[in-house]
């Protein structure tokens, strides 16, 4: 894509988060869901959810301890299996539409692409095995996998050293403010998006549009 002679170079690298970016962020969709099934509030689930993400997401907890610390905290009266079942069907409700444009950049485009990631193991494997987001990247920093988080300083630094070009050169997405801040402590050009629809608008203004 052509750019004027007062803009940035082009990116030679692309750090994406994928909850929230690649895909609707699910613990909302989830929260309410599960309040629907046993008549809780979706503001505690909610709550209890977020008390316990952090520890799910860098593989501290599995799935059934993250069940009964949620079903504690908010008073859900379900079974393991059901509450697997809610929260991981609302993650593959949450369909990746910016998965065939990333898909196609890959086929025409020898930029690297990372994920870098706070996601829970369980998550990310239900996603993965309905959307192959996996052959999307050329490494991946996953947070259930690394045991470490954003916003955390070697989250960014392996980021760089696997992304194997400057900082500078590296577009840096995310939805968190709080994350994106941290890449930028780090050099990188960073992007808050709103949501997965800003995903191709961004990217197409380096890139160009899907072809």
């Amino acid at each position: 894509m052509q750019q004027g002679a007062a803009d940035p170079p082009r990116p030679q690298a692309i750090l994406t988060e994928i909850l929230g970016i690649l895909v609707e962020e699910l613990w909302v969709r989830a929260a309410g869901q599960l309040a629907d099934r046993t008549g809780a509030n979706p503001r505690n689930v909610l709550a209890a959810f977020g008390s316990r993400i952090s520890a799910f997401e860098r593989g501290g907890e599995d799935l059934e301890a993250f069940y009964r610390e949620v079903c504690l905290e908010a008073e859900l009266t379900m079974g393991v299996e059901e509450f697997a079942r809610v929260v991981l069907d609302s993650a593959l409700e949450s369909v990746p539409t910016n998965y065939e444009f990333l898909r196609k950049l890959r086929e025409r485009d020898p930029v690297r692409v990372l994920a870098v990631a706070n996601i829970p193991g369980p998550v990310f494997e239900a996603i993965d095995r309905k959307y192959p987001l996996s052959e999307l990247f050329d490494d991946t920093i996953l947070s259930f996998r690394e045991g470490i988080a954003k916003p955390n300083a070697q989250v960014y630094i392996q980021a760089i050293e696997r992304a194997a070009v400057e900082p500078s050169s590296i577009l840096y997405l995310d939805a968190s403010e709080e994350y994106v801040a941290g890449a930028r402590e780090w050099g990188l050009r960073s992007v808050r998006l709103k949501g997965p629809s800003e995903f191709v608008p961004s990217l197409s203004k380096w890139f160009g549009p899907a072809a």
